[in-house]
């Protein structure tokens, strides 16, 4: 599993540099639906398809449009997925509390029950790479 850590500026550039590479492909339509993971739901938006499965992980407080520009390019020649953490946007609160270790608990609960498959790569940017870095960790996810 890789993640990455940027910023604004470098999520366009990383999306000009990867959205060059197949210049054959086309974008996928997006897939917007809510995954239970047991007594509430998240949010989440996949398109694309293929390897790795490019995971999107918006900065503390934002929502999967945060990566509106982003997600469609990458998803020309990866499957992606973008989601709002529990308790934002169109997502159900969580009854656990909001730690790191649970975030990443639900990061990974999410990438079981939506059966998005490995390898990972997992883009974030603000909290969001510690939220990566502890989702690293599970070893059930590590391709």
């Amino acid at each position: 599993m890789i993640t990455i850590t940027v910023s604004n500026a470098a999520r366009y550039a990383l999306a000009a540099i990867l959205g060059f590479a197949p210049l054959v492909c086309i974008a996928q339509a997006t897939q917007d639906e809510q995954v239970d993971l047991g007594g509430y739901k998240l949010f989440v938006s996949e398109s694309g398809s293929g390897k790795p499965s490019v995971v999107f992980e918006a900065g503390l407080g934002e929502d999967v449009a945060t990566w509106r520009d982003v997600q469609p390019q990458i998803s020309k020649f990866a499957l992606t997925l973008a989601y709002d953490r529990a308790g934002l946007d169109r997502s159900d609160p969580s009854p656990h509390p909001k730690t790191v270790e649970e975030m990443a608990s639900e990061l990974h609960s999410l990438l079981r029950a939506s059966k998005v498959p490995p390898p990972y790569i997992l883009v974030g940017h603000s909290l969001e790479p510690v939220i990566n870095f502890a989702t690293v960790a599970a070893p059930d996810l590590r391709a």
